[in-house]
């Protein structure tokens, strides 16, 4: 199975950390393909400005500058989330581009 596994936590010493270390390990135990995109190293930018609030339920135009991530949202045939609570805000707009909206 290809499991896109999303991350979510500006510390890399975190408790989130170690669980993310441990579940790719499992994963790689069993043997799945496994996608990890960390969005605060990726520099994933979650404000939604105006522009893109006028474009929002216009799929044509929505998934502007996302197209990277909605190519390995769809490559994927699991998904995996890990966040501190204070991220799920960072995961709005990613899950909005997943979803067409």
């Amino acid at each position: 199975m290809r499991v896109h596994y999303l991350y979510c936590h500006p510390q890399a010493t975190s408790f989130h950390a170690a669980i993310r270390a441990r579940a790719l390990a499992g994963l790689a135990a069993a043997r799945h393909e496994v996608d990890l995109l960390d969005l605060y190293a990726d520099k994933f930018d979650p404000v939604m400005w105006e522009a893109e609030r006028r474009d929002y339920h216009d799929t044509s135009r929505n998934q502007a500058g996302l197209t990277g991530y909605i190519a390995r949202l769809r490559a994927a045939s699991g998904l995996e989330l890990w966040h501190a609570g204070h991220a799920q805000g960072l995961f709005r707009p990613y899950d909005d581009a997943r979803r067409g909206v």
